[in-house]
């Protein structure tokens, strides 16, 4: 027996299953699973492109924090106006 996550075209799709596919309700119910996975994969994808993004996002502004700490601080050369 062949294992079921290795594709094999030669063999055919009910091959894969545990046991042959008898009625369209089972089909709707197969298909709905495989939307499920399928959106759930492309939500964790899009999920890490935008960990990915804020990292780098993160870590230019960090950059740009040590950058300005570094520089003069103009604004300490004028007094304060108090009313």
């Amino acid at each position: 027996m062949h294992n079921i996550f290795e594709w094999q075209p030669e063999l055919g799709l009910n091959h894969y299953a545990s046991h042959p596919i008898q009625d369209g309700s089972e089909i709707f119910v197969l298909h709905q699973m495989a939307q499920a996975l399928t959106t759930e994969v492309r939500y964790r994808e899009a999920l890490h492109r935008y960990y990915d993004w804020y990292a780098a996002i993160a870590h230019d502004h960090q950059v740009d924090l040590e950058q300005m700490r570094a520089e003069p601080q103009l604004l300490k050369w004028f007094p304060r106006q108090r009313p």
